[in-house]
């Protein structure tokens, strides 16, 4: 039977094709160790249970751990394992192995710098503003502090979002 199949395949020049099928399922468990989850498919005659990749190879690449009891949809064929197309509720997102450690809060970052920044622009006023009496000449005489010359022009302007933002990555 198999190279009367076979056979036919060659024939009608489907020998290469692959049947792809998406389901929807929800998610029963999540293992980040084996970096699958347990689902239950959606919807149909019966409520198959199947583990489900959640990338294409345990790699380091991007890792989205899905929400248990949220709805994502699988897609699986005869020659490919199945796996998460598409997630409706996501607790965590780990890009390249975690080793750069999370994205920056930008309008938080953006504050704290503009913070530090207003200080030392105030520091630079103050200190540029401030006079001190000179013992070294006569009568008393007051002086200005000197700047070395790289610092006298230096100017420090607040940070915008625009920035440090990669706008290829957002949140919704």
């Amino acid at each position: 039977m198999g190279d009367i199949s076979t056979a036919i395949r060659m024939i009608t020049n489907t020998h290469l094709t692959d049947k792809v099928r998406m389901f929807d399922a929800e998610v029963n468990s999540v293992s980040m160790t084996d970096r699958t989850c347990e689902v239950t498919m959606i919807g149909g005659k019966s409520a198959n249970t199947l583990t489900v990749r959640l990338m294409a190879s345990a790699d380091d690449g991007l890792l989205m751990k899905p929400t248990i009891g949220s709805t994502i949809v699988v897609m699986m064929s005869e020659y490919t394992a199945p796996f998460v197309a598409k997630y409706s509720g996501v607790d965590s997102i780990t890009m390249l192995g975690g080793d750069l450690k999370g994205l920056v809060k930008v309008d938080d970052l953006v504050t704290q710098l503009n913070n530090l920044e207003d200080f030392v622009k105030d520091l630079a006023q103050k200190y540029n503003a401030h006079t001190h009496t000179s013992a070294c000449t006569a009568g008393g005489a007051t002086t200005n502090p000197v700047l070395p010359p790289d610092q006298e022009t230096g100017v420090i302007t607040n940070t915008q979002a625009s920035d440090l933002e990669n706008t290829n990555i957002t949140q919704g």
